[in-house]
């Protein structure tokens, strides 16, 4: 066997696992009717059972009973959340909210808020990068020094 065919059978395994642990990853969610709790760590309140935490992944929001949802650990990273239309009104609390992607996309025609707040040990944040914006219709509620990038 000569290095190229080598080569290139190293490659088609390379991408194949690529491939594999790009769909197994798969972070989008829509957030429950009727979830346990209101929290966002919480792989039971989402459909499917992840919760969304990557630059890649999409969070969407539609009619739900618990809608004071709060990101219990750490910050999320998200591409977007969205509200689809006809959405509940949402109280959406954090420490760190990134954006990678789209942003925020408010569909529902409500008013939605943010609400920044530190956990005890470091500033709570929301940034928007690359082309991510807030969108319209919604409210950033800012506690204890929060940044807003």
């Amino acid at each position: 066997m000569n290095i190229d065919a080598v080569l290139s059978r190293l490659l088609a395994i390379f991408a194949l696992i690529i491939l594999f642990l790009t769909s197994a990853h798969a972070g989008d969610a829509t957030w429950d009717s009727s979830p346990i709790l209101g929290d966002w760590n919480n792989p039971n309140n989402w459909t499917p059972a992840v919760v969304p935490n990557a630059i890649i992944d999409k969070a969407a929001f539609g009619v739900s009973t618990q809608t004071a949802v709060s990101i219990s650990s750490g910050s999320v990273l998200l591409d977007r959340l969205t509200f689809n239309p006809g959405a509940s009104v949402y109280t959406i609390s954090y420490t760190g909210l990134n954006f990678f992607g789209i942003g925020i996309e408010n569909n529902s025609g409500k008013s939605q808020s943010f609400v920044a707040d530190s956990d005890g040990f470091s500033f709570p944040e929301t940034s928007f990068s690359n082309s991510a914006s807030a969108g319209e219709f919604h409210d950033f509620y800012e506690w204890r020094h929060c940044r807003i990038q």
